[in-house]
């Protein structure tokens, strides 16, 4: 439900588009819109996050509690001013539309559970592998729908840093399943190239996915396996004739892709990998959205695309776009500014990583995430 008040957490909330959302959250969506238009976030000729609704937009304007002062309309630096005057009253429409988006919400809630399936592990080994699977509010039986794979990253399931896309892609239409490849504690990359394929397997079998549209999105260390995901040697190897139609990429390590080019990731390289299996791809669109400040590429902006140049698979070269957030760092959407020590960090040299929360790029790459969806999984 849509809190008005201010919980336990210190933070205001106010509803948009059902889903109860920090109050700056709701802002920044705004300002997002602003910086693309203004400060040429975006590359015009890539997606762009100009698409936002207009509806939310507008009955977002009655939520916004009034203590703040804060003027949702208006872009980042423009300040704090007075609440403007409507001529509905505020108070009754809050009422209203609480109503409503509350009933929303529950109801979106009511679509959401945790699954355990069997699979075989890395070991050749019968596992059990646990999932969240949620789905849209109005899930109509006999309706096939489009469905996203969300990968966490090396922070663990228990960080639910997945659950902010979940919840978008759901309102979008889409059914997901939350892959919990480890619940905190990092490991091997190896070990969870078959768990990305048993949800693909398990969400291919529901009766309302359509298995030919089922997507995978990856953050950090999610992002590799969203990559390894649609290499032609695991699909071949684990998807048992399913295959992923599109992959997302959110801030991979750029660097060890380029090094892994370039046969040259001594220690690092996992030989556990077959030499060339990045070499060949399925075919399956691919999209890589890092930050220009990324202390794992060493803030070089261009390292992601440098990467990509030195794929020898000329098809899925021309089928793989780069987007880059310049003043972005690593893991942008995690809600929190925190710094350690990294050992892949600085391009294997180690250094300290910085992951800045940067709510505008969160919401951009939000707003791109489900334009290139929207786009990768029309019907057939």
């Amino acid at each position: 439900m849509c809190v008005t008040g201010r919980p336990s957490l210190g933070l205001r909330f106010c509803c948009v588009s059902g889903i109860a959302q920090p109050w700056h959250t709701r802002i920044d969506r705004t300002r997002v819109r602003c910086l693309a238009m203004h400060n040429g976030t975006h590359d015009r000729n890539s997606y762009s996050s100009d698409n936002f609704l207009k509806l939310d937009e507008l009955l977002s304007l009655h939520f916004i509690q009034q203590d703040s002062h804060l003027d949702p309309r208006q872009p980042a630096g423009y300040g704090f001013t007075e609440p403007r005057s409507t001529p509905i009253n505020n108070q009754f429409m809050k009422r209203i539309f609480s109503l409503f988006f509350a009933f929303t919400a529950l109801s979106a809630q009511a679509s959401e559970e945790m699954v355990s399936v069997p699979f075989v592990n890395w070991n050749g080994k019968p596992e059990q592998l646990e999932m969240r699977i949620s789905k849209p509010a109005a899930n109509t039986a006999g309706d096939k729908k489009p469905a996203v794979v969300v990968l966490h990253h090396g922070g663990g399931w228990d960080t639910q840093t997945t659950k902010q896309y979940a919840t978008l892609l759901n309102g979008a239409g889409y059914i997901t399943a939350e892959t919990v490849m480890f619940r905190s504690r990092m490991q091997p990359s190896h070990f969870q190239v078959p768990k990305v394929f048993a949800t693909l397997k398990h969400l291919a079998s529901l009766s309302d996915v359509d298995p030919s549209r089922i997507a995978v999105m990856g953050l950090s260390a999610g992002a590799f396996q969203s990559i390894y995901a649609v290499s032609d040697w695991a699909t071949k190897k684990y998807g048992d004739g399913h295959k992923f139609a599109s992959s997302v990429a959110f801030y991979p390590a750029c660097w060890i892709i380029k090094k892994s080019y370039q046969n040259d990731l001594g220690r690092f390289k996992n030989s556990n990998y077959p030499d060339d299996f990045l070499n060949k791809f399925t075919g399956a669109p691919l999209t890589i959205l890092a930050g220009g400040k990324d202390d794992y590429d060493n803030k070089k902006p261009t390292m992601c695309a440098d990467a990509v140049d030195l794929m020898p698979d000329a098809k899925q070269k021309s089928m793989t776009k780069v987007h880059v957030f310049e003043n972005a760092t690593h893991g942008w959407d995690h809600g929190q500014t925190y710094s350690f020590h990294e050992p892949l960090a600085c391009e294997g040299r180690g250094c300290t990583n910085t992951n800045q929360s940067d709510p505008a790029t969160t919401e951009a790459g939000k707003s791109m995430l489900l334009n290139i969806l929207r786009d990768q999984l029309k019907p057939q």
